[in-house]
């Protein structure tokens, strides 16, 4: 659908996330314009486990895809039978096993009942390709993805700290990794570390007591 030269703004393709806490679904028009964008989160799981239980996170996943998701096609107005609507991507792998088979399994039952093909996306990839967005802020030519291929990544996600080459859709090279802890994974742990702290980032007065008790 990107690289189609007869590609309308009208053409859309509806993503589905479930890979790890938040459940997410986003309508994508063929210039990469994300036209609507629903997220829910589950950081009440971090505040109360101080972590992600996969089990609790995809049953979480069951009630919240669909809110999601109805929610994004409710803003452009879809139904089955719309024309616009011309695939379902959803996020295959890498993450969470359980979580990835309820929206995976959500999303090869909706595409069934929209009449719409299924398209299974990488994850990690996913992030790279993100780069050819058209952006709010900085928009692109008319008709232009926001980055030219090739381009170079650099990617800070859970596990997966790389340098990666990317000629095209399907086309890439990683140049380097860490060889120890990935940079996401060791931020996670400072997270957990600093989290005992979090009302200090939003009350004067704890601020002024950390300060007074560990400022020595």
């Amino acid at each position: 659908m990107f690289g189609d030269a007869d590609r309308s703004h009208n053409s859309l393709i509806l993503g589905i996330e479930s890979s790890f806490d938040e459940s997410a679904a986003a309508l994508i028009d063929s210039f990469g314009k994300v036209k609507a964008n629903e997220q829910i989160t589950q950081w009440e799981q971090w505040v109360d486990n101080d972590g992600i239980i996969p089990d609790v996170s995809a049953r979480n996943h069951q009630l919240n895809l669909p809110k999601a998701t109805e929610k994004v096609l409710r803003d452009l107005d879809i139904r089955k039978g719309d024309s616009r609507l011309k695939a379902i991507a959803v996020t295959v792998g890498p993450g969470l096993e359980n979580c990835l088979n309820v929206g995976i399994k959500f999303a090869q039952e909706l595409g069934r009942e929209m009449d719409v093909p299924v398209i299974p996306v990488n994850h990690i990839e996913a992030h790279v390709m993100t780069a050819r967005f058209n952006q709010a802020n900085a928009p692109a030519p008319e008709g232009v993805p926001m980055e030219k291929f090739p381009y170079l990544s650099v990617l800070v996600t859970g596990k997966h700290t790389e340098i990666v080459l990317t000629r095209g859709v399907g086309l890439h090279t990683i140049l380097g990794m860490t060889i120890d802890i990935a940079a996401g994974d060791c931020l996670d742990k400072a997270q957990l570390n600093f989290q005992p702290y979090e009302k200090v980032l939003h009350n004067a007065q704890a601020q002024t007591e950390f300060i007074e008790k560990y400022n020595e």
